[in-house]
């Protein structure tokens, strides 16, 4: 076992090893050499230091892993993005919408667990308070998140666990 998740979870998700390997990168400005690997996969020349970088992280952990990402730095990029899941599934790439940021604004991340009771997610993604994190998100427009769909890495086989 690591950290809580079985050794063949990590296996099965290889981007999630290289995900939790991330946590508690910080976006310090003037010292953003992680977040800037990041922002490389999506062509970002750190113009900003305010500049989004949540759909970076993700493109940049599939990339460490062979899996082609999106390329984009938009979080709604992922979701015509490999093969959509009908139900929440550890590891899966969790796109929500951020309506209080203004139409077209979201966040996307790696799912980590969801709760039956209030239907939240938690997700392990970056941009999460400037840093690679983990945090709970309502997913029923609460707060302005909304959850638009979960995405599974093309080629990849899942096996049901729902």
């Amino acid at each position: 076992m690591v950290g809580g998740y079985l050794d063949s979870d990590l296996d099965r998700c290889p981007w999630m090893r290289t995900a939790l390997l991330q946590w508690g990168i910080r976006d310090i400005y003037g010292l953003r050499t992680r977040i800037g690997a990041y922002l490389s996969t999506v062509d970002d020349p750190l113009t900003t230091p305010t500049i989004a970088w949540c759909s970076a992280f993700v493109n940049w952990c599939m990339q460490q892993n062979r899996i082609r990402g999106t390329g984009a730095d938009s979080a709604r990029s992922w979701l015509p993005w490999g093969t959509p899941l009908a139900y929440a599934e550890w590891g899966c790439v969790t796109v929500l919408s951020r309506d209080s940021a203004g139409p077209g604004a979201g966040h996307v991340g790696f799912l980590i667990d969801k709760d039956p009771n209030s239907g939240r997610v938690s997700l392990l993604g970056g941009n999460q308070s400037n840093q690679v994190m983990f945090r709970s998100f309502p997913t029923d427009g609460t707060d302005g998140y909304r959850l638009l769909g979960y995405r599974w890495p093309p080629g990849k086989l899942i096996e049901a666990t729902a």
